[in-house]
């Protein structure tokens, strides 16, 4: 059988880290992914301190830590202020890896790449410069509308790599179909900078749902959050690439459907019963 290492990244937003970490150990995961919520809105380092102090009397790691963070807007300035402190308290949390968007919104039109690429290339570098200067390192994954799709994403890859710009990528399974593409397609060329994997799943279809939240991509199809593993996203194909590329980090799911704590604890069930035979 083979034993991959589980996270959670997205959980309710009613529920701090003392019940998401008692609730990650009963179900089995191996680690969690926090983000600037509950305990750790405000950057406290004491407070990150105790999260890590809980994570590890439940024998449990810290896969990355990741925020939303918008580089191209008005406020850029404080934002930046903002990421570097969340880096801050990633480091406290004695995380490897740092995840944070750059330009997160989803419109209706896709937005021009160049255009967005020259405003934030600069900061974007800056922020890899820091983390690297906290022995952590800064991961981007295909997200939004500017930053996705694979020749933005290579693009925007091929830059940071040009000027020896440390950084990694995070395969993100359902992201892709914002821009009607597939994740382990999109990424199969930049596979060994891979180094963390969000999971997740979405139901899509040509009408908006009638109940719940939905997502509405590019090409006016709509998508909706489902238990992993009984969705439409291709998650066979990224598990294989993953597989084919030695591939030993943490899948971390992120489920934010209507289900909350059940709907992660059953898509875990799901992918274990799918990918750890």
């Amino acid at each position: 059988m083979k034993k991959r290492k589980w996270s959670v990244f997205s959980f309710p937003s009613d529920i701090g880290y003392k019940e998401l970490i008692k609730f990650a150990k009963d179900i089995g995961l191996d680690a969690i992914e926090p983000y600037q919520t509950a305990e750790l809105a405000g950057n406290d380092p004491d407070k990150a301190d105790l999260v890590l102090k809980m994570a590890k009397e439940n024998s449990l790691d810290i896969s990355c830590y990741s925020i939303r963070a918008d580089l191209v807007g008005e406020n850029y300035a404080s934002e930046m202020e903002r990421v570097k402190s969340c880096m801050r308290t990633a480091k406290r949390l004695g995380s490897k890896y740092f995840h944070h968007t750059i330009a997160p919104d989803l419109g209706c039109e896709m937005p021009d790449f160049d255009e967005v690429f020259s405003k934030c290339f600069d900061r974007v570098k800056e922020l890899c410069l820091y983390a690297d200067s906290l022995g952590m390192t800064d991961l981007f994954e295909d997200q939004g509308l500017v930053f996705n799709g694979k020749k933005n994403f290579t693009k925007f890859v091929n830059a940071l790599e040009s000027e020896g710009i440390p950084f990694g990528i995070v395969l993100d399974a359902g992201n892709s179909a914002f821009v009607n593409e597939d994740a382990a397609d999109m990424l199969s060329e930049l596979s060994e900078r891979i180094v963390h994997v969000h999971v997740k799943d979405y139901l899509i279809k040509t009408q908006p749902f009638e109940t719940g939240r939905c997502y509405k991509t590019i090409h006016g199809t709509y998508m909706q959050d489902i238990r992993m593993g009984l969705g439409d996203i291709n998650l066979d194909k990224v598990f294989a690439l993953m597989d084919k590329v030695g591939y030993n980090g943490y899948f971390s799911l992120e489920y934010c459907g209507d289900e909350g704590l059940e709907g992660i604890k059953a898509s875990l069930e799901n992918l274990k019963a799918r990918y750890e035979k």
